[in-house]
């Protein structure tokens, strides 16, 4: 029995039409290139982003709900005791169960941060994949018809994607923390480059790069979309969960020379610690949000004003020269994302 097909993609900035991957189609051959040497190292990384999200997410709930659950044995045992209510021999399986979890709940923080290098990898990669994309496009050589300029190109394309496909997490750290460079594209004398390929590279340009960025720049430049944290919850989970496995060493029998107050502190001081650090964070984070939106805003004045220029402009070494500038601008803000996502943990 034949596996169901899988259902078409609608088309965005990696994926294109059939009819555009036609070889009739002006920018046909040039974009099944790209589909060839980097559809699926865009896509199986997207995926593998998609899968680490989840199980990242599955993983901080349930550390979170073993670190809840022995900050509530610790405050049952605690008010237990106090109250001269605790049975007889209950004290050490209540404690091993408190300890067990909080284990647990350090077991699943770590494990939730295991793929944090390799996850990196596969965000710089998609982003990759998308710039080498458009560089290769608009880059005048591609389209020449002197000499050997538009294969050579061609070969220069093929050995990024391979090392795109070979991306660690230093390649991607470097990547990240490096600037866009601007590139100015020219013409050489000769090329003879086609006219109508060149509009419709402008207008696929326009649909499948500016369009989507500009609607996305612009929802995140409005008040109250999305939210940026510069308090990470984990550690406010793993301090809180350290200050119950301190009150319980504490409170052992090995140690009874400790009061009960000091062990009552620790119980108290490691059930608030996640609420000071969620009043914390909504503060700290409503600044950096404002900043978000700043840039966002910034950014999305940027594309607009060259969107617009790109359409008044007439003659292919101006379409290309600001369709470059376009380029640089989405290349930038492309690094700046993935360095606000890499330096959150989110």
């Amino acid at each position: 029995m034949e596996p169901p097909a899988e259902a078409p993609r609608a088309p965005d900035d990696m994926h294109d039409a059939p009819e555009e991957l036609d070889p009739t189609h002006p920018l046909g051959e040039a974009l099944q290139l790209c589909r060839e040497q980097l559809g699926a190292l865009h896509d199986g990384a997207a995926a593998r982003i998609a899968q680490t999200r989840e199980r990242r997410r599955t993983l901080v709930a349930g550390s979170a709900s073993a670190g809840a659950l022995a900050v509530a044995i610790a405050l049952g045992a605690l008010a237990s005791s106090a109250a001269g209510k605790m049975p007889a021999g209950a004290a050490r399986p209540l404690a091993i169960a408190q300890a067990a979890a909080a284990a647990a709940c350090f077991g699943l923080m770590g494990a939730a941060a295991a793929g944090k290098a390799k996850r990196a990898s596969d965000l710089v990669r998609v982003e990759r994949c998308r710039s080498a994309k458009f560089r290769l496009l608009l880059d005048p050589a591609l389209w020449s018809r002197r000499g050997r300029e538009a294969q050579d190109r061609t070969e220069e394309f093929r050995g990024e994607a391979q090392r795109i496909a070979a991306l660690g997490p230093a390649g991607a750290a470097e990547w990240v923390s490096a600037d866009t460079i601007p590139v100015v594209r020219t013409i050489p004398v000769g090329s003879a480059i086609d006219p109508h390929t060149v509009h419709t590279l402008m207008d696929y340009y326009q649909t499948r790069r500016i369009d989507p960025q500009l609607a996305r720049l612009d929802a995140e430049g409005r008040a109250g979309s999305g939210a940026f944290s510069s308090v990470a919850p984990g550690g406010i989970l793993a301090a809180s969960v350290a200050v119950v496995l301190a009150q319980g060493a504490f409170s052992a029998p090995a140690r009874p020379g400790i009061g009960t107050g000091l062990s009552a502190g620790l119980v108290a001081l490691a059930g608030a610690l996640p609420f000071v650090g969620a009043a914390v964070s909504a503060w700290t984070s409503r600044g950096a949000t404002a900043r978000e939106r700043r840039r966002a805003r910034a950014r999305h004045r940027a594309l607009a004003n060259l969107s617009d220029r790109l359409q008044k402009v007439s003659g292919a070494e101006a379409i290309f020269r600001e369709l470059g500038f376009c380029e640089d601008v989405l290349e930038s803000e492309g690094r700046d994302r993935l360095r606000s996502a890499l330096e959150g943990g989110g």
